[in-house]
């Protein structure tokens, strides 16, 4: 299983969220569905209840936090662009 979590932890996992073009702020905020779609677009499919999200409101790089086991977690870096 070690080699599926590399494949996450690497992943160029990008979200595209349409933004407030003067103040590049999203409407609203990045969901864990939406990143979990994003990884499933990817091939990983992962619970959503298993991932937790700061709240992301801006446009950049960000990290989740996925858990795989009580004691075991992930950090997954993501960006969301404007699309």
């Amino acid at each position: 299983w070690m080699s599926w979590v590399w494949s996450i932890v690497s992943a160029a996992l990008v979200v595209r969220r349409s933004f407030a073009e003067n103040v590049f702020k999203l409407f609203g905020s990045i969901k864990t569905s939406q990143f979990t779609d994003a990884l499933a677009a990817l091939g990983h499919t992962i619970d959503a209840s298993f991932v937790k999200l700061t709240k992301v409101k801006d446009l950049g790089t960000f990290d989740a936090e996925i858990r795989l086991h009580r004691t075991v977690s992930v950090n997954v870096s993501f960006n969301v662009i404007a699309g």
